[in-house]
């Protein structure tokens, strides 16, 4: 399912960036520029779902040794849960998972593979071609090719198809891809398809990536003193040959727009300045993405560490029967039943609980009515307490108690059937939990706020903790520490 959220977030971008480009930028003059940006696009489109920068809004708790207060971080992995392996059921949702990733990646591989062998056959193209220097520019001369073309430092033609001042144009363009260095465009814009071949936004963003680098060629011929009108013809005339797809080729259509740019008048300078756009669009939907991520830093129990994917794996029934037993509304309901139930440890005065989250194996058995009976829990699989203890304070929560109870309150279950019939069947899975603290601390040193660091490195004064104070406006922690000054004789 995470890999169906990232490439939704991807192609989201891309169709996003595609009509900013279309309406904003397409009819620029400024090729250099609209190079900087499709290619900030698609690398962006890839890179901003993978960071999760959530965590680091979040006040944490934790700080050294603090006279009689202490921080205190447990992270232990503890005796595995042995269960039974039995029959395991797929569900219709993880066979339509299951079937659009082969249907995904044959897509990807697939496109892959055509990329790969486009290059075997440059490269074999470059193998059997001769090098020759024409006007002071080495080439590889080919009489199996029609179209001109450069890939990666290498331009390649056959001469005896053009005319001197042909030649001249040819070499001025192909020389603006080598030095330019278009062909890392011509891949990332074909790597950008490969991962996103179902989307033909990105097929449509690939074009305006391969166009605009034979504006910013055709610039540079005309610049270099070729006549317009001549160049133009030439386009025209070689317009029509073959050409390697993979490669920057002197003929790439569309003809016309660039015929068209070609005679643009340039766009006035002042226009350059709509480039920064870009850097709030990118804010945004990086502010979006981390706003969905938060989602899952509350202060509520979040049991998002352990995936619900990952955690329906772990249910297993001891038993081989014909029909698993069942919670009422099924696995996704019975997820959220213990999301919604597994209550944090009460209120202490004297401690802070900034993360704690654990894996706690139980087992139980549903009877022939559903009722669940015989409930056990066994040592915490996983385990993380991240508190913050004072005057020597200590947790006496029990996880595993808090997972029997849980099971306790449990409605009942549709019993599994056999030959018919229902029977008795034992369910052997993982109770997850999380608890985030996320409240504010601050310091005081006789009433006055000072800094965390400045509190630390007061070594005498009375220590006292207040849970939910109000402060400007925010419920925080206080640390206050009040120390008396005695002035000397």
């Amino acid at each position: 399912m995470e890999l169906f959220i990232y490439l939704f977030k991807i192609n989201l971008a891309i169709i996003l960036f595609y009509f900013i480009y279309r309406i904003i930028f397409q009819q620029d003059t400024f090729f250099a520029w609209k190079r900087i940006l499709l290619l900030s696009m698609v690398v962006f489109a890839f890179i901003y779902p993978m960071f999760d920068l959530s965590g680091w809004f979040v006040n944490s708790a934790n700080f050294d040794k603090i006279n009689s207060l202490a921080t205190i971080s447990i992270d232990t992995a503890m005796i595995n849960f042995s269960i039974a392996e039995t029959q395991k059921t797929i569900s219709f949702t993880e066979i339509v998972l299951l079937i659009a990733k082969i249907i995904y990646f044959s897509g990807v591989i697939f496109i892959f593979l055509k990329i790969f062998g486009q290059i075997f056959s440059v490269l074999n193209i470059f193998k059997n071609s001769e090098r020759q220097n024409i006007f002071q520019n080495q080439v590889l001369v080919s009489e199996n090719i029609n179209a001109p073309f450069s890939f990666f430092g290498k331009i390649v033609f056959n001469p005896k198809n053009y005319s001197e001042s042909e030649i001249n144009e040819i070499l001025l363009h192909e020389n603006s891809h080598v030095r330019q260095l278009h062909s890392f465009d011509t891949m990332i814009a074909e790597i950008l398809c490969a991962f996103a071949w179902f989307n033909p936004f990105a097929w449509l963003l690939k074009k305006e990536i391969r166009l605009n680098l034979e504006f910013l060629a055709d610039k540079n011929v005309v610049s270099a003193g070729c006549e317009l009108q001549n160049y133009q013809f030439n386009l025209l005339k070689i317009s029509c040959q073959n050409k390697t797809k993979i490669t920057n080729n002197f003929n790439f259509s569309p003809i016309k727009k660039r015929i068209i740019m070609l005679k643009k008048n340039q766009t006035k300078s002042a226009g350059v300045l709509k480039y920064a756009l870009l850097l709030p669009i990118f804010a945004i939907l990086f502010g979006v993405n981390q706003g969905i991520m938060s989602q899952n830093q509350k202060n509520t129990h979040d049991p998002t560490f352990l995936t619900f994917e990952q955690w329906k794996e772990k249910i297993k029934v001891a038993e081989n029967v014909d029909v698993l037993p069942q919670f009422a509304g099924g696995e996704k309901a019975l997820y959220k039943f213990i999301a919604d139930n597994f209550q944090q440890p009460q209120e202490d005065i004297n401690i802070i609980y900034t993360e704690m989250k654990g894996i706690v194996p139980i087992t139980f058995t549903v009877d022939v009515d559903g009722t669940i009976k015989n409930i056990q829990s066994f040592p915490v699989n996983f385990l993380h307490r991240n508190f913050v203890s004072i005057n020597g304070a200590v947790i006496k929560w029990s996880e595993e108690e808090e997972a029997v109870r849980v099971a306790s309150v449990m409605p009942k279950w549709e019993p599994a059937m056999l030959n018919g019939k229902p029977v008795q069947t034992t369910v052997n899975m993982y109770f997850p939990y999380r608890f985030i603290d996320k409240t504010p601390i601050i310091y005081m040193h006789n009433e006055k706020q000072v800094t965390k660091e400045e509190f630390q490195n007061i070594d005498d004064g009375k220590l006292s903790f207040e849970k939910n104070q109000v402060y400007n406006g925010k419920t925080v922690y206080i640390f206050k520490k009040v120390t008396t000054s005695v002035d000397a004789d």
